[in-house]
């Protein structure tokens, strides 16, 4: 898939730095990444695209460690502006900005969210976790789990 326009925007120093904020070191140096576009099945109006970004940084003792984050961009949306509107443009930012997600039920997690930078284009970027998933389908009881656990929410 297409990298293209994002990867001219991306900063490998920010790249570096947000890379060692998922490996929890201060001094990583980078030594390559690599930016995947992620394609959704249903696109969003809000969401700019989503990014796998991986990589590799050589930590202290010459050790090199492999990394990988997820980078989302969104789309500053007047026509979603209001909280209230089923797609309100900021939801996934506020969620993050106020730290509820880092106090969800036992058995839920999400993503961590390594930063979040507002760019001069009006868009947001949400710098996260790339969490492992199990690659299964679904039962009628996973969706009956995750629903509890929304309702606990």
């Amino acid at each position: 898939m297409n990298t293209k326009p994002i990867l001219g925007s991306i900063d490998a120093n920010r790249v570096r730095v947000i890379s060692n904020l998922s490996l929890q070191i201060d001094n990583g140096l980078l030594q390559e990444w690599h930016c995947e576009t992620i394609k959704a099945a249903r696109p969003n109006f809000v969401t700019g695209g989503v990014y796998r970004i991986s990589g590799c940084t050589r930590i202290e003792g010459g050790i090199d460690r492999s990394w990988s984050l997820m980078l989302k961009v969104i789309l500053a949306d007047l026509n979603r502006n209001d909280p209230a509107h089923y797609n309100y443009w900021r939801r996934e930012i506020d969620a993050y900005e106020s730290g509820y997600l880092r106090h969800l039920p036992a058995g839920m997690k999400a993503p961590e969210c390594y930063a979040i930078e507002a760019n001069d284009d009006g868009s947001v970027w949400l710098w996260l976790e790339d969490m492992t998933h199990e690659s299964r389908a679904w039962q009628w009881s996973d969706y009956a789990y995750a629903a509890t656990k929304l309702g606990e929410f």
